[in-house]
């Protein structure tokens, strides 16, 4: 998580205000498809779980909006098909 936004998470805490990020990895959408990186076999190989659509995002977003995350603060979702696990 970016330090600007860990420092938020002490600041609104208080007021029961939750702070978190995501991170998502490549996600294919219209604005990508003449992307040619998004279609290298090497760069598409590293993404364990295929490469994202924009639904693989948004329900992570949405979760944490509701209040099924009411306890969750201070954390950075990685959403990223396992790319950044891929170099191990």
């Amino acid at each position: 998580m970016r330090i600007a936004a860990k420092s938020f998470v002490h600041d609104l805490a208080k007021n029961f205000h939750r702070i978190n990020t995501v991170s998502p990895g490549r996600v294919k959408t219209e604005m990508t498809d003449n992307d040619e990186l998004l279609y290298l076999k090497e760069v598409e190989s590293k993404h364990l779980l295929g490469v994202c659509n924009p639904d693989d995002v948004t329900g992570a977003v949405l979760f944490l909006l509701s209040d099924r995350a009411k306890k969750i603060t201070g954390s950075d979702f990685i959403i990223d098909s396992g790319y950044t696990s891929s170099a191990f």
